[in-house]
């Protein structure tokens, strides 16, 4: 068996996405249509309900703008605010941006990624979590794509406290990225 459907199988195998993060992607793969990744808007977040606390919806326009466009409350959590709404390029560094922008982008364009990132409670417990994107196929009218991210991450004691886990956002422990898919076919407008 070959093409983007296979090949977005076999990089999230070859990312070793475990535990909620292969949950997530199995229903990402069941939802492809036409050998392409499902749209924003036929993806069904709520078949996926009991993730949807650490799931981020994000819109990027190329060399311009990242944004979230939704936050689950594990984020918010996480991060001692809601995240729904922001910028997510001034999160980092102004030397950062730029490539935090193409890494954006480049997802949309047909790539998975997997990042591990630090926690700390604030009483001393630490981890270590597994975040994942996955691209949605369509472009919107004002030439914004979307992506959806999920992290295994999930508050333990005193972490459910807003504000009582550290967390290092510019600075990812382990990160890859494979492209699964020629850009083009990402593109092409459809009914987000």
């Amino acid at each position: 068996m070959t093409g983007p459907h296979h090949a977005a199988a076999a990089a999230i195998t070859a990312l070793r996405y475990n535990g909620a993060n292969m949950d997530v992607a199995l229903h990402w793969l069941s939802a492809w249509r036409r050998d392409r990744p499902p749209t924003r808007n036929s993806f069904d977040i709520d078949a996926l309900w009991q993730y949807k606390p650490a799931m981020m919806l994000c819109r990027v326009v190329k060399d311009k703008s990242l944004t979230c466009v939704h936050g689950g409350a594990f984020l918010r959590v996480a991060l001692g605010y809601d995240i729904s709404g922001r910028n997510l390029l001034a999160l980092f560094p102004e030397d950062k941006r730029a490539g935090e922008l193409e890494r954006a982008w480049a997802i949309c364009e047909g790539a998975i990624t997997v990042r591990y990132r630090k926690f700390a409670s604030k009483d001393g417990q630490e981890g270590l979590a597994q975040g994942i994107a996955l691209p949605f196929t369509g472009e919107d009218a004002e030439g914004g794509r979307h992506f959806l991210m999920h992290t295994n991450w999930r508050p333990v004691g005193s972490d459910w406290i807003m504000g009582n886990v550290d967390v290092d956002i510019q600075n990812a422990t382990d990160r890859d990225m494979i492209s699964f898919m020629e850009p083009a076919r990402m593109s092409q407008t459809v009914n987000l």
